[in-house]
C-alpha cells in the first residue's frame, strides 16, 4: 500500500524567543523523511500544550486552535490534490500566491486572521473597520442592504496596490471630510494601510518605488485630541450624587468613580481584575492595552483607597477563588469574543447613564469613561505630582506619551492624594 504524506504541526524547540516562545512550524512526512515550513508564528510550551495538543480545548484557546487548524486544512487540501508528491512542489503550493491575493483586500484578511490567532481582537477589529472604510470609498454603493451583503458573505473586490497613488490617497481623504470622518480616526486608517504595504514590500510582493507614504509623498496627518477632563466643581458635583439605590445609575456612577480612583484604569481593565489580584490594600494590574505591545510587560500595584475599597466591597464577587473575576460580571469560561462584548456593553451602560447624571447636575460635557482617566492626570498634574509618576500610574511605556498626554491638560497616590482632592 502506498504510504501517503501527512501534515502536522511542530514545535521547533531549539532557538526560543526572548520572551520563551518556540516557532510553530508545519511539519510534512512522506516515506520516513519530513521537513518544516515557517509559519510565522510563535508559541509557549504551555500554549503549545493548551491550543495544538489538547484535543478538545475551551475559551479562547478553542478559537485559536479552530483558526491554526484553517492552516493545517489548507496543507491536506494541497496532499489530496498532489497526484506525485514532492517537497518541493508541495512548498511552491503551500508558499504561493494567487494573482488576486497580492491585493489590498487579500493583506488586510490575512493580518486580521493572524491578530485573531494571538487572541487580539482589539486590533483585529480595528483593521476589520479600516479594509470596510477604505473598501467603501474605493468602491461606493448606494445601498447599506448591498454593504452589508459584501461584509457578511467577504465577498470583496480586489483592491490593487497600485491603485492607491498618492493622488487616489488623497482623494480618499477629502472624501472621507467631506463625510466628517475626524482626522484621528482618519489617522487610524491611513496607519493601518501604511502597515498593509509595508507588509507586502517584505515579502516582496510590491516595489518599494509603488509606496505611497512619507516625505514629498503621502503624509497621515498627526492629531491630538484634546482631553476631556473634569473641574474640581464639575468633579464634587458627580460624586456628591445620590442616585436610587439598586439603579443601573447607581451602578454606572459607582464604577465611574471606581475608574477615577484606582489611578484611571480603564473599564475594561477593571472587569478583568481577578482574586488573585487584589488584597484589599493593594491590587496588582498590567494595563491590558499595553500587553501585545512588548516582549516586555511591567505589573503595576495599585493603592486601594478607602473611597475605592467601599465600592468594591459593594460588588465584589462572593468566593474566594483566586482564578474568579473580582466583579460578577465576567466568568472564566467566558471566550475572548465574549470577554470583549460584556465589557464593551458595561462600557456602553456607564456612559449612557452618566450621561443622564451629568445632564441633570447641569454639566455641558458628555462624560464618559474617558473622562474618569482623564480627571484623575489632570488633578494629578495640578497637585504638582511628577510626570513620572503620573505615567506610572497611567501605565504609559513612554514619559513621552504621558507628557503628550497632559500638554493639553491645565509623591504617591496614597489616602492623602483622594482625600485632599478638594480644598477645604
Amino acid at each position: 500500500m502506498r504510504s501517503l504524506p501527512t501534515a502536522n504541526f511542530y514545535l521547533d524547540r531549539r532557538k526560543p524567543r526572548k520572551d520563551g516562545a518556540f516557532p510553530l512550524k508545519l511539519r510534512i512526512s512522506f516515506q520516513g523523511e519530513s521537513k518544516y515550513f515557517k509559519l510565522g508564528f510563535s508559541l509557549a510550551e504551555d500554549e503549545y500544550q493548551a491550543i495544538i495538543v489538547n484535543y478538545a480545548p475551551r475559551g479562547k484557546n478553542k478559537i485559536r486552535k479552530d483558526n491554526f487548524n484553517i492552516i493545517l486544512e489548507k496543507a491536506n487540501g494541497i496532499l489530496n490534490k498532489m497526484s506525485t508528491f514532492s517537497f518541493a512542489d508541495f512548498e511552491n503550493l503551500f508558499y504561493q500566491k494567487k494573482s488576486d491575493e497580492t491585493n489590498v483586500v487579500f493583506y488586510f484578511f490575512n493580518l486580521i486572521k493572524e491578530f485573531k490567532l494571538n487572541g487580539q481582537l482589539s486590533s483585529a477589529e480595528a483593521y476589520s473597520n479600516a479594509l470596510k472604510k477604505i473598501y467603501f470609498t474605493v468602491y461606493p454603493s448606494s445601498s447599506s442592504h448591498d454593504r452589508l451583503l459584501i461584509i457578511k458573505n467577504q465577498t470583496y473586490k480586489p483592491i490593487p496596490f497600485e491603485l492607491l497613488t498618492v493622488d487616489k490617497l488623497k482623494e480618499i481623504k477629502r472624501n472621507w471630510q467631506a463625510i466628517n470622518v475626524q482626522p484621528a480616526t482618519q489617522g487610524i486608517y491611513f496607519r493601518n494601510l501604511r502597515a498593509i504595504f509595508n507588509q507586502a514590500i517584505k515579502e516582496g510582493v510590491i516595489s518599494k518605488e509603488i509606496y505611497p507614504f512619507g516625505k514629498d509623498r503621502f503624509q497621515i496627518q498627526q492629531t491630538q485630541n484634546a482631553k476631556r477632563f473634569l473641574t474640581y466643581d464639575e468633579l464634587k458635583k458627580i460624586m456628591d450624587y445620590v442616585p436610587e439605590s439598586g439603579s443601573s445609575k447607581e451602578t454606572a456612577l459607582d464604577f465611574w468613580l471606581l475608574s477615577f480612583f484606582l489611578q484611571g484604569l480603564n473599564i475594561n481593565d477593571i472587569l478583568l481584575i481577578k482574586n488573585k489580584d487584589y488584597n484589599k490594600d493593594y491590587l496588582y494590574n498590567t494595563r491590558n492595552k499595553t500587553k501585545n505591545l512588548s516582549d516586555f510587560v511591567t505589573e503595576k500595584r495599585i493603592e486601594v483607597s478607602t473611597a475605592a475599597q467601599i465600592i468594591i466591597s459593594k460588588y465584589k464577587t462572593h468566593g474566594d477563588n483566586p482564578e474568579d473575576y473580582l466583579f460578577p460580571f465576567l466568568l472564566v469560561n467566558d471566550n475572548l469574543a465574549e470577554l470583549k462584548r460584556k465589557i464593551k456593553n458595561f462600557t456602553r451602560l456607564i456612559n449612557q447613564h452618566m450621561k443622564k447624571i451629568v445632564a441633570e447636575l447641569d454639566i455641558k460635557k458628555p462624560v464618559s469613561t474617558y473622562y474618569a482617566r482623564h480627571t484623575f492626570a489632570s488633578i494629578a498634574n495640578n497637585k504638582k505630582i511628577p510626570t513620572s509618576e503620573i505615567q506610572e500610574a497611567l501605565g504609559h511605556s513612554s514619559i513621552t506619551t504621558t507628557q503628550r498626554y497632559l500638554s493639553s491638560l491645565k509623591h504617591s497616590f496614597g489616602e492623602d492624594f483622594y482625600e485632599n482632592i478638594f480644598p477645604e
